[in-house]
């Protein structure tokens, strides 16, 4: 898998915000390999292109109803 250089890297506490949910919610989204991510010594960092695709792939389409 090759990684776009240009693609910005976020820190944890910026996916979250990006992603609107808390730090604890990335974390354990990285912890359990649901989120891609990088790991830089002790740090987490996630691609902002990996977060939009986790949300795109947890998109949820509901059928329209008719009134």
């Amino acid at each position: 898998m090759e990684v776009d250089l240009a693609d910005p890297i976020l820190t944890v506490g910026e996916a979250a915000r990006l992603a609107k949910v808390s730090v604890p919610t990335v974390r354990r989204w990285t912890r359990t390999g649901r989120l891609a991510h990088i790991k830089l010594g002790r740090a987490v960092r996630v691609l902002r292109s990996d977060i939009h695709e986790f949300v795109l792939q947890h998109r949820v389409c509901t059928a329209t109803r008719k009134v």
